[in-house]
């Protein structure tokens, strides 16, 4: 019964952070602090990372931790598809997370994250890097390709005129060495200690390679899909 209710308390402190992480980041776009384009990608790299710092409230063994910390992701995405369809009313998350103003636009950005942070917790959990290394690649390169390429970024990629080439080694570098921190990090909370980083490194830059590959590819409203296919099924034929 003990074991049940600390999965309940990690539940509600989980959702509460991610709950107040938007709604800093709606506070910022509202206000006018950031742009909407700016906020969309702070929160694509902040939720992924403070979301994976949260699976340390959950015991790693226990078999129900897994969908208790997914059903976090699970709600938020649909919430944000009551929203896109109409069925709730939320200017403030539509402004800070879609692109023109569209509820519909959330269905392909907030929504396919959410559900690939679920997937990933649910398929994976802390049993395989498979799970925490997609989102890494998905929170980190593809955030910041999108920060960094939309802020710097000047010649375009000959495959795709929406994509600069600094967005491209943007994501190349920020998804190896964001998974690299952060799997360091679950390790300091006491998570995944049978995981060799050093030794998965070689796999992890493939992965990283060939995502920054296809995040580059004509396919806006589906990258996070795309990525996130990519790198698991990658990983797994490279044995992970």
């Amino acid at each position: 019964m003990e074991i049940k209710m600390i999965l309940v308390y990690g539940f509600f402190k989980t959702l509460a952070i991610c709950l107040v992480w938007l709604k800093i980041t709606q506070f910022l776009t509202k206000n006018r602090i950031t742009s909407n384009p700016t906020s969309r990608k702070i929160i694509h790299i902040g939720t992924g990372f403070i979301y994976v710092m949260c699976w340390s409230f959950f015991p790693e063994r226990d078999p129900f931790s897994r969908y208790a910390v997914a059903l976090v992701p699970f709600l938020i995405s649909l919430q944000f598809t009551l929203i896109a369809l109409g069925y709730i009313k939320d200017r403030e998350t539509v402004n800070s997370m879609s692109r023109s103003g569209r509820a519909i636009e959330l269905l392909y950005g907030p929504v396919s994250y959410g559900i690939v942070l679920t997937l990933c917790t649910v398929w994976y959990w802390t049993e395989s890097p498979i799970g925490v290394t997609s989102l890494c690649i998905l929170c980190f390169g593809d955030g910041f390709a999108g920060l960094f390429g939309a802020l710097y970024g000047r010649k375009r990629l000959p495959i795709n005129s929406n994509k600069t080439y600094v967005g491209s080694i943007s994501f190349l570098v920020f998804s190896f060495f964001g998974t690299i921190l952060l799997l360091h990090l679950m390790q300091m909370l006491g998570l995944m200690y049978y995981l060799s980083i050093t030794s998965y490194i070689p796999s992890l830059a493939i992965t990283c390679f060939v995502c920054c590959l296809v995040e580059s590819l004509p396919i806006e409203d589906w990258d996070n899909v795309s990525v996130f296919l990519a790198s698991i099924n990658l990983l797994r034929f490279l044995g992970w």
